[in-house]
């Protein structure tokens, strides 16, 4: 075959990683899933591996591991780490090269993490089953919690990860993979589900390690971050690496279609913004799909004592979505957007304020409406293999979807339904467990499509998915927004993906309100200095060499003058 862009050769001996004719197969079928792969990296470079879902990515980052799921099996070539061909040491010795010479940075750090220790004493065994000894391997979990950039290291220690935010458990993540100071890392889908400025935290981070000399192999579909992270980039379509080499000729001119189309589908906010004709029910007196009215959240937890910590999720948050529009809420993680979510789904009741949705008070909402409400308004989760039975097929979830609408919906209206979110009707036989996580998020999709709702809640929907399934995910979006007048509020981190379908930006902040602007101001120029650090810290695909900017706005004056 034709290899675009060779990378230049270099002394292997240089390399903490060389892949040589990596051929991995499916035992059952004996279907080849990676085609002689061959790719290397050294020290102090990063190697971004690009493709879509399916493309054999992940199982090539897990065989650097020697970790290959079971069914799958090696079938030719080899793996070296550090030198040493970690595919055929026995398992003892695979045991002692994780961690100390090679760790991995998983995509969802609550997965990767136990959810009974804290993370320093999940550090501190890590160390320990290396051979550190206990003075030391205390001492190592404070250096290496601020070696990645971790505030106040001895209480993020004595924390549960689901103590932690997003952006400091993925922080917390890489201190536990850097803690036996590997010579290479393994970076899956690292950055993800974070909002822009942590992810421009995080890309920091790994350009600072690997200037300093730890090599990094970083998998992902965002071509945005590539561009401003690695070093060298591998393209892999079905299993194949179909061009690598550096990464500005490479991204500048790619030679090969698939890294061409990849180029073409990912959003980029440099690109000229295409204007929305202002939503129908914007012209009109009908009433608005959702209004929310000087809506407040608080929390408190009952200590020992008395009374313990106060947090105000949402505070005095007002804003009115028409029906029919589409609107984005961005924010940091805890900016309050989840929170405003649950509100608006009627999973919480607002502890002061109004809020009223498809007509509903949610405050109000009663057993007897809520099967109704639950048909109008739906909700789509960014995880969606902590939102679908494991236990069912795809098949009959999509199903009971349907029969929420019509108790008589038949197995044929699951099949247009799969072909609304161009769901492989081949899948459905499958429990989700044994679908990609692409295939899941648009299961996720179909169900909450499955019941014609008129507002339909998205956290996230397609962070999980590669750039040209979350551009299909977004054209379906686009298409029942126009063609059923339905109204659909996205939670993205994403402002380049959601900039073109856009009708209003509302920005969150530390539970307040800090903007809600029509899209075309607010890409143009946002009324808000917090805003505008949001879309600086956007990677896009052609600024090469270049990491996004993590800036810290001035406090607004209502924060400053609420503390």
């Amino acid at each position: 075959m034709t290899q675009f862009h060779s990378s230049r050769r270099e002394d292997p001996g240089t390399h903490v990683l060389r892949i040589e004719d990596l051929r991995l197969t499916a035992s059952q079928g004996a279907r080849e899933l990676v085609k002689g792969v061959s790719l290397s990296v050294a020290p102090g470079r990063v190697l971004g591996l690009v493709g879509e879902s399916g493309s054999g990515k992940t199982l090539t980052g897990l065989s650097c591991l020697g970790m290959l799921p079971q069914g799958i099996e090696r079938t030719g070539g080899q793996v070296f780490v550090a030198d040493q061909p970690i595919l055929d040491l026995a398992p003892n010795k695979q045991r002692r090269l994780r961690g100390s010479v090679v760790s991995m940075v998983l995509q969802d750090p609550l997965s990767g993490f136990h959810p009974m220790l804290t993370v320093g004493k999940q550090i501190f065994h890590s160390l320990q089953d290396h051979g550190v000894d206990k003075e030391s391997a205390r001492a190592r979990v404070l250096e290496v919690l601020g070696q990645a950039r971790l505030p106040e290291p001895e209480k993020v220690a004595n924390r549960f990860p689901h103590q932690l935010s997003g952006g400091m458990r993925q922080r917390a993540m890489i201190a536990l993979a850097l803690a036996n100071r590997p010579s290479l890392l393994l970076a899956d889908e690292p950055t993800t589900a974070l909002d822009p400025t942590v992810q421009a935290g995080v890309l920091r981070l790994l350009r600072q390690l690997a200037d300093e000399g730890l090599g990094v192999l970083f998998v992902t579909h965002n071509l945005g971050v590539v561009a401003g992270l690695c070093d060298e980039v591998s393209v892999m379509e079905h299993g194949l690496i179909v061009e690598s080499g550096d990464v500005a000729p490479v991204l500048e001119n790619p030679q090969h279609p698939y890294s061409i189309a990849l180029l073409n589908a990912s959003p980029r906010l440099s690109s000229p913004h295409v204007l929305r004709a202002p939503a129908t029910a914007a012209r009109t007196n009908e009433p608005a799909a959702i209004s929310v009215q000087g809506a407040s959240q608080r929390y408190g937890s009952r200590g020992i004592f008395g009374r313990g910590a106060v947090v105000d999720a949402l505070s005095d948050v007002s804003f009115e979505i028409p029906r029919g529009s589409t609107t984005s809420i961005v924010g940091e993680s805890g900016s309050g957007k989840s929170t405003l979510t649950r509100l608006l789904v009627g999973l919480e009741k607002p502890t002061a304020g109004r809020v009223t949705v498809a007509g509903q008070d949610m405050a109000r909402l009663d057993p007897a409406s809520e099967r109704e409400f639950r048909r109008k308004v739906q909700l789509v989760f960014q995880d969606a293999s902590r939102s679908l039975d494991p236990r069912n097929t795809a098949e009959e979830l999509l199903l009971e979807a349907l029969r929420v609408a019509d108790r008589n919906a038949s197995p044929s209206a699951v099949l247009e339904l799969c072909d609304r979110v161009h769901l492989p009707r081949t899948i459905l036989g499958q429990r989700t467990t044994h679908l990609s996580g692409g295939q899941r998020q648009r299961v996720a999709i179909a169900r909450a499509l499955a019941p014609n709702p008129e507002i339909l809640i998205a956290d996230e929907p397609v962070s999980a998915l590669d750039v040209t399934n979350q551009q299909r995910i977004m054209d379906l979006f686009q298409e029942l927004v126009e063609e059923n007048n339905l109204t659909l509020i996205m939670v993205s981190h994403d402002l380049a993906l959601v900039r073109d379908m856009t009708d209003t930006v509302i920005t969150m902040y530390k539970g307040r309100l800090m903007e809600a602007t029509p899209a075309r101001e607010f890409y143009r120029k946002p009324r808000n200095p917090y805003s505008q650090a949001l879309l600086d810290a956007m990677p896009d695909p052609g600024r090469i060499g270049e990491l996004p900017a993590v800036t810290v706005p001035a406090l607004p004056a209502a924060l400053a003058e609420s503390r």
